[in-house]
């Protein structure tokens, strides 16, 4: 017979470098994601809004109903070309994103 000889740290070690470089992958997608997220929220929240009343409520004026509405009918992906270039660069965050 044939002797196998397995280290097990070896293993162990391998499945531990494997597993961290997901988690890592993980973590960075999610800031990545979050980064592009804050961009559209800043731009949405430079805009001027404009409150319009949709619903009266004869009886009880608490449920009234009001929309939300820019001024400008603008939107970020009008341009996606200098949206694009607004957007966090892919590269800063990780390897890991492809």
């Amino acid at each position: 017979m044939n002797n196998i000889e397995v280290n097990a740290v070896d293993i162990k070690s391998q499945q531990l470098k494997k597993s961290r470089s997901v988690g890592t992958g993980r973590k960075n997608l999610e800031a990545y994601r979050k980064a592009r997220a804050e961009v559209l929220r800043e731009f949405y929240a430079n805009l001027d809004w404009e409150s319009t009343l949709t619903y009266e409520d004869p009886e009880d004026q608490r449920k009234n109903v009001y929309t939300l509405e820019p001024t400008k009918d603008i939107s970020p992906f009008d341009d996606l070309d200098k949206l694009e270039e607004n957007m966090p660069n892919k590269e800063n965050y990780s390897k890991f994103l492809g």
